[in-house]
């Protein structure tokens, strides 16, 4: 077994929060550029709204991805592993920080989901 199999395999059995962290911690390491000056949000680790970015709108950590744009998405029938592929940027553990996100602000993502279709 090579050392990234036996790697993977050891993340594999952390629970869920350790594995986010440790998911966290590389991208940091390994992100370049400097941090945008933003706030963490309650309900949902790795979760940022940032002034000026995405209209300030919650947006998955380092990206400019809103966490709207993901739960519409998963709405109309993209499953995590679409959204993936589409957003390679972003992690499995990302997605688990939207998805807590959408059930602690279900009103707010809502309403961005309006005010976009909308538009």
């Amino acid at each position: 077994m090579s050392t990234l199999a036996e790697i993977e395999k050891a993340i594999a059995k952390l629970p869920t929060p350790e594995q986010r962290e440790l998911y966290r911690h590389l991208e940091a390491r390994f992100r370049r550029g400097a941090p945008a000056k933003s706030r963490k949000v309650d309900g949902g680790a790795g979760i940022e709204k940032t002034k000026g970015v995405c209209r300030g709108d919650a947006s998955i950590a380092r990206t400019r991805i809103p966490v709207w744009v993901l739960e519409q998405a998963w709405r109309l029938g993209c499953t995590e592993a679409d959204l993936l592929v589409d957003y390679p940027s972003i992690t499995a553990a990302d997605l688990a920080a939207a998805w807590e996100y959408v059930r602690a602000h279900c009103r707010e993502i809502e309403t961005a989901i309006r005010e976009k279709e909308t538009a």
